[in-house]
């Protein structure tokens, strides 16, 4: 009965790994949305779709979706981190 158990630990490293893996690619795009508003401010990059829209409404848009990206992206990072440190410390 305890292998199966000692089994199941395996099962939980794949989840965690790839909740971590997730959460790095989440701060990779929250750091491109971010580095969007920036071109949209700095170069006067308007993208096709928001012609319409003036640069700092366009701007402001990128970082809220891009804060609203790392709010997400730190859920699952800051639950592994914690379950690891309270497994093996």
């Amino acid at each position: 009965m305890k292998k199966t158990f000692y089994l199941f630990r395996y099962i939980s490293w794949v989840a965690i790994i790839c909740s971590l893996l997730g959460s790095f690619l989440l701060f990779i795009v929250g750091a491109l949305k971010t580095i969007n508003a920036f071109r949209v401010v700095i170069f006067n990059y308007i993208p096709e779709d928001k012609a319409h829209l003036h640069t700092a409404d366009i701007a402001t848009t990128y970082l809220i979706k891009s804060l609203d990206t790392f709010l997400i992206a730190f859920g699952p990072f800051y639950i592994c981190t914690r379950c690891l440190y309270f497994i093996y410390f």
